[in-house]
């Protein structure tokens, strides 16, 4: 009976652990993509989103909204150094906003390597609908590749 006793143990927490591991295995991944609720957008590369499975918990508080800086494009400035930059840092919003809110569906594929970049926000590929947003505004003419450094004016 003891040796039932401690097979059906080991049975029991072999499958614990292939639990726990299976539960893990977003978190393991090199990238993990979440799905996203709007929240509003900052600019054109940077939006609030309600993240599913990356709430955070203050004390008995829970914070939803996640800000998100687009991967892989620059956009003009709200507060930039001309109007013509302002002009079309608003273009931008609107664009990003547009296509975020027609969206039935909004994912945001996180780096869990670099998940954040320099200013706190989380780095990560928007997709609305299975499209890239960030495509979808340099095609759009409203921002361009980037992917570090110094960033060039666009002003002049």
């Amino acid at each position: 009976m003891d040796v039932i006793r401690k097979n059906s143990v080991s049975i029991v927490k072999c499958a614990l652990l292939a639990a726990m591991l299976l539960a893990a295995a977003p978190v393991l991944a090199d990238t993990v993509e979440v799905r996203a609720y709007l929240i509003s957008c900052h600019d054109g590369d940077t939006c609030d989103f309600d993240l599913e499975s990356y709430h955070v918990l203050l004390g008995t508080f829970v914070i939803r909204a996640q800000r998100v800086r687009l991967d892989g494009l620059d956009t003009p400035e709200m507060d930039g150094d001309c109007k013509s930059e302002r002009d079309s840092a608003a273009k931008a919003q609107q664009k990003l906003e547009g296509l975020l809110k027609s969206a039935v569906l909004i994912t945001v594929r996180i780096n869990t390597a670099k998940p954040k970049e320099k200013y706190g926000r989380w780095l990560g590929v928007v997709l609305a609908d299975g499209r890239d947003v960030a495509a979808e505004l340099i095609n759009a003419g409203l921002a361009r590749p980037y992917s570090g450094g110094k960033r060039a004016g666009w002003c002049g």
